[in-house]
């Protein structure tokens, strides 16, 4: 794998990030359904018991596909708490925002086959209410950044959150790689927690 101290131009950046994508979808999906499923159970108890978490009163979170972590599990449990989640919807030209939806068991289907809000009748939410951020990735590296699905949506969303929002990372140990290939508007996460530890900044 390769290390901190390779360089690459723009051209060469997209290529190795690519051929780093398709190894890691292969690697989560390699991990087999049950193995997944008992890691999100660790991987969500976890994240209940940080202080970001029970400090939050608003979450930005992703709504996982079948092979990335479940952190669905702990849905239920923040709105029982008290807590309110937000959910992104895309639109054109690479732009995120996020809502929060009337209803979590019936939301539409996104262009990308994900469960969205429904950005004409549920509630938008400024990025700067939001106080935890629960970020999907492919991989990570011990310097706490990422590489996600190649849309930029996060890295250009997480930028209009204020530095008080806790950026949390969510993932499977097995995607953590030497070195996350990056350039000047990958965002860095605060934490990442695995179904093994957590890493902090």
């Amino acid at each position: 794998m390769m290390n901190s101290a390779q360089t690459f131009d723009p051209t060469e950046l997209d290529q190795v990030k690519k051929t780093l994508r398709k190894e890691l979808k292969q690697r989560r999906k390699a991990l087999g359904a049950e193995v997944r499923s008992q890691a999100s159970q660790e991987i969500a108890k976890q994240i209940v018991a940080q202080e970001a978490y029970h400090k939050a009163q608003l979450i930005f979170s992703f709504y996982p596909m079948s092979t990335e972590v479940q952190v669905s599990l702990l849905f239920d449990q923040a709105l029982q708490a008290g807590k309110q989640l937000c959910f992104p919807a895309i639109f054109d030209q690479g732009r995120m925002e996020s809502y929060i939806p009337r209803d979590l068991e019936h939301m539409a289907m996104d262009p990308y086959g994900f469960p969205t809000p429904d950005p004409d009748l549920d509630q938008k939410v400024e990025p700067q209410a939001i106080d935890l951020v629960l970020v999907p990735l492919l991989g990570f590296d011990r310097d706490l950044y990422r590489i996600g699905y190649g849309g930029g949506f996060y890295d250009r969303y997480i930028a209009r959150i204020p530095s008080r929002a806790v950026l949390l990372g969510v993932a499977f140990a097995c995607q953590e790689v030497d070195h996350i290939p990056r350039n000047a508007f990958d965002q860095k996460l605060d934490l990442l927690i695995t179904e093994k530890e957590i890493i902090l900044a």
